[in-house]
């Protein structure tokens, strides 16, 4: 395995993960399994990982889900939103519904030296105003009225945040954002969801890449599935009446058209395609890659994902309930040079979720033969 990927990877605690083990990973790497069996769960536990669960990333992963509660219809004028994350959602609760000291770990090795974990305890405000609350150890001082549910997260034995949260182990979302974090240069983690990206994270993407090279890569992306594609753009935005939209010309000289109207696939590809050249040295999360592309396609999309991972050394983690994009995966990786393609099969086994992998050449054999993969 190439320096800088991924190689192995535990997850133990979340959501329905109690302890799940992947002993190899690849360069690409496209998770299959039954419906409500932990892909996307997976995918989050990576981004959590990979962005030391961040105000950003906790966001985004409780947003995807609905799991908030308030909203804009509890909130006053002039104040704060009150809207909350609901964080205990996020750990793994067995056939004890009790959350107290529930414990998240995500990371490559076999202890949490060397991860991220997330645990929820019990904290009490102090007067630093840079570091608010500290952590409480005990039952005597956890049963004192100042003593109240935190959610804590380290990075190996560091601690690096404390979020005090409310008995319910939610946090309201502007609590969140203000809590003191020590931020350090990680490598980029790009998620894209089964939903379509928001206008605002297309023309951000956008933006980190234009005017270079990596735009041809995205064009080629999108002539995929319309060959007649020449030019793409992102318009709108700050100052004017419309958010910002990606618009497409169609052939030298012809007028430019909206990408939306050209159908869903065209808008999810363009997605998979910015979070690609966007990910250059670190992790690409694609949840439900085939969304919307037509099978006689997806060969080669699978070829483009492969070209754009060894490029920009980029470990990418995809999830798919479709036997086409499994095969055509497999089609893929075959004529990719290197070993760089592994399927994760994610299944509930008498301990939990746990995975089978096939390589690229037990892949080839399986697909060549019909045997089921997806579980």
């Amino acid at each position: 395995m190439a320096s800088g990927l991924l190689e192995t990877l535990t997850v133990q605690g979340y959501r329905g993960f109690a302890n799940l083990k992947l002993r190899a990973l690849g360069r690409v790497n496209l998770v299959v399994g039954r419906n409500n069996v932990g892909k996307s769960s997976l995918l989050e536990a990576l981004y959590l990982l990979a962005t030391h669960a961040s105000s950003t990333a906790l966001q985004r992963v409780l947003r995807a889900r609905s799991e908030v509660a308030g909203g804009e219809e509890h909130q006053l004028p002039g104040r704060p939103s009150r809207e909350r994350m609901l964080v205990g959602s996020l750990f793994f609760r067995g056939p004890d519904l009790t959350l107290s000291g529930r414990q998240v770990w995500l990371g490559p090795g076999s202890g949490p030296q060397d991860g991220v974990s997330l645990q929820l305890g019990w904290c009490r405000r102090q007067g630093d105003p840079g570091n608010p609350y500290v952590l409480v150890e005990g039952e005597a001082e956890q049963d004192e009225m100042s003593a109240q549910p935190a959610l804590v997260i380290r990075t190996g034995s560091d601690v690096r945040r404390i979020v005090a949260l409310q008995p319910d182990y939610s946090v309201r979302t502007d609590f969140l954002e203000r809590y003191p974090w020590s931020f350090r240069a990680l490598p980029p983690c790009i998620y894209v969801g089964s939903e379509q990206l928001p206008p605002d994270r297309v023309g951000y993407l956008w933006d980190a890449i234009a005017l270079t090279d990596l735009e041809d890569e995205v064009l080629a992306a999108l002539q995929v599935i319309e060959p007649r594609v020449v030019k793409l753009s992102v318009i709108g935005g700050p100052g004017g009446e419309m958010e910002r939209a990606p618009v497409v010309r169609l052939g030298e000289g012809d007028r430019p058209v909206f990408l939306k109207t050209m159908g869903d696939g065209m808008t999810h590809v363009l997605g998979l395609a910015l979070a690609l050249t966007n990910a250059g040295g670190g992790m690409a999360l694609l949840d439900e890659v085939e969304n919307g592309i037509h099978y006689s396609v997806q060969t080669d999309l699978w070829k483009l994902i492969f070209h754009l991972a060894r490029r920009l050394s980029i470990q990418v983690f995809a999830t798919t309930h479709s036997w086409d994009c499994v095969e055509a995966f497999q089609k893929a990786a075959a004529e990719s040079p290197g070993e760089d393609g592994l399927l994760i099969r994610l299944y509930q086994g008498n301990e939990g979720i746990a995975a089978t992998t096939f390589s690229e050449q037990e892949l080839t054999i399986a697909t060549r033969q019909g045997i089921e993969v997806r579980g």
